[in-house]
C-alpha cells in the first residue's frame, strides 16, 4: 500500500524487489501480518527492507502511508473501514504468501453452541459481501 501522493501510486507494474530501498512501515515480525511480510520477502529471495519502522497499530500505519513517505501492508478487510480522509492505494505487487484458512471443527452429531453458530452465520454473511459482484 502507498499513499496517493507516493510516486509508487502512479505505477502500473511493480515487483517487490523494486521497493526494497523504500521506507516501510511494518508490523513486528511476530505479528500475523508481519510474519506474512517476512515470508513474502523470503519467498522472493529478498532481505527485509533496512529502511523501515515497526508499528503495532494499523491506524497509525495508515496515517503514515497516507502522507506518502512510507509503504506498508494491510489486509483487505481492514481497508473497508478506513475513514475517507485516509487515502491509500493498493499497489500492483504480488506477495508470494499462501492464503490462510479459518476453520471450525465440530463433533459429529453434536449441535453447535449458540456462539459457534453465530460465528458460522456471521462468517457466511460477511464472506458474501467480499465476493466479486
Amino acid at each position: 500500500m502507498a499513499g496517493l501522493r507516493s510516486p509508487w501510486a502512479k505505477r502500473r507494474k511493480i515487483v517487490l524487489a523494486d521497493l526494497i530501498e523504500e521506507r516501510w512501515c511494518l508490523p513486528a515480525p511476530d505479528h500475523p501480518v508481519g510474519a506474512l511480510v517476512v515470508e513474502a520477502f523470503r519467498q522472493s529471495g529478498l532481505e527485509l527492507p533496512k529502511r523501515s519502522v515497526t508499528v503495532g497499530s494499523a491506524q497509525f500505519t495508515s496515517n503514515l502511508l497516507a502522507k506518502g513517505q512510507f509503504l506498508g501492508v494491510h489486509g483487505t478487510t481492514f481497508l473497508r473501514f478506513l475513514p475517507p480522509s485516509v487515502r491509500l492505494k493498493i499497489l500492483p505487487v504480488e506477495l508470494p504468501v499462501p492464503e490462510t484458512a479459518i476453520s471450525l471443527v465440530a463433533l459429529k452429531d453434536r449441535t453447535l453452541s449458540p456462539a459457534a453458530q453465530l460465528f458460522v452465520d456471521w462468517t457466511h454473511e460477511f464472506t458474501k459481501s467480499l465476493a466479486p459482484k
